[in-house]
């Protein structure tokens, strides 16, 4: 198993902000449509962030990198007070390591699966919140200032859509195809901008 060097984390680092940044940007066509949120939202970023997330694994095929990608979620979370969700999405990102344990980080095939884990994971956050944390969710509401009653409707409306089986269904679709279709298009990039730029190594595919 290789360990990841200083100069692995700093790409991983970089990599991982830049399709972070991407996922927030992606958070605004569609922040009042709840449903398109659910069914377009990771699975649109996963195939958008692909290139970024081939060229990550292309420097850094080192044990901890799909790690240190979901700890920058999880972080981003913890920074806005959803403990639940820091501790989702690192668990979510040991999962990732899991998948790539014995040469997977060598596997073309084994780096996809971890890619979709991730957007699957960004994806179906909602569930894990209105699902099982439904107080902390009401708790997130209260501090806005809503009296308990009111806050109590809007969850339970949101609740509808959030736990909503064939809108999640959909999504987790939209993100397999997504994840799939953004790392093909990450390979593709590799052979003809990255390695010619000299950005990746040519054994890097």
């Amino acid at each position: 198993m290789t360990k990841m060097n200083l100069k692995q984390f700093f790409s991983t680092i970089l990599l991982s902000l830049a399709m972070f940044v991407i996922y927030l940007i992606g958070i605004m066509p569609v922040f009042a449509h709840q449903q398109l949120s659910i069914v377009l939202h990771a699975g649109v970023t996963a195939l958008i962030c692909g290139p970024a997330y081939v060229l990550m694994i292309a420097k850094s095929r080192a044990s901890g990198t799909l790690f240190t990608t979901n700890a920058l979620f999880a972080l981003f979370y913890l920074v806005v007070g959803n403990l639940h969700l820091f501790v989702f999405m690192l668990a979510a990102g040991l999962i990732c390591e899991l998948v790539l344990l014995k040469g997977g980080y060598q596997s073309q095939r084994r780096q996809v699966i971890p890619y979709i884990l991730l957007w699957s994971a960004v994806g179906l956050k909602n569930i894990f919140m209105f699902g099982l944390f439904r107080d902390a969710v009401l708790n997130t509401y209260l501090k806005t200032g809503m009296d308990e009653t009111t806050a109590k409707i809007a969850i339970d409306n949101a609740a509808a859509t959030m736990l909503s089986v064939p809108l999640n269904l959909a999504g987790v679709a939209v993100t397999i195809i997504g994840g799939l279709a953004g790392f093909w298009l990450g390979k593709k990039a590799m052979k003809k901008y990255f390695i010619p730029a000299g950005v990746a190594a040519d054994n890097a595919q």
